[in-house]
């Protein structure tokens, strides 16, 4: 959203909508407080309607760069180690290996409960 040529007046994508990570690694909520955070820094610096007025698509262009730029870092992070998982997948020995330590992990976790 933030790379359209055209912004539409009153629309801003955030959370989901935005950047949907991969939820094993639990970033999704992390992400959309940073799109919030973003968000209000964004309207606070700039004219804000007020009364129900439309934002206009100057502003909702600033907020969805702000939102994306927030999400990036963990985008980035959760993106890597997926490509780095998928790599690892697609090579058998790797795998073999990767299954390996996720068995020996997972029963020393539940000798541990």
């Amino acid at each position: 959203w933030e790379c359209t040529s055209r912004t539409p007046a009153g629309f801003i994508a955030t959370g989901d909508a935005l950047c949907a990570p991969n939820p094993i690694y639990g970033q999704g909520m992390t992400m959309a407080c940073l799109e919030a955070f973003a968000l209000r820094s964004t309207l606070r610096s700039r004219q804000c309607p007020k009364n129900g007025e439309a934002v206009s698509a100057q502003l909702c262009a600033a907020a969805q760069v702000a939102c994306a730029k927030a999400a990036n870092s963990s985008w980035t992070l959760a993106s890597g180690i997926d490509e780095w998982r998928l790599w690892l997948e697609d090579t058998f020995i790797l795998l073999v290996a990767l299954k390996l330590v996720w068995l020996v992990i997972s029963a020393l976790l539940g000798s541990l409960s």
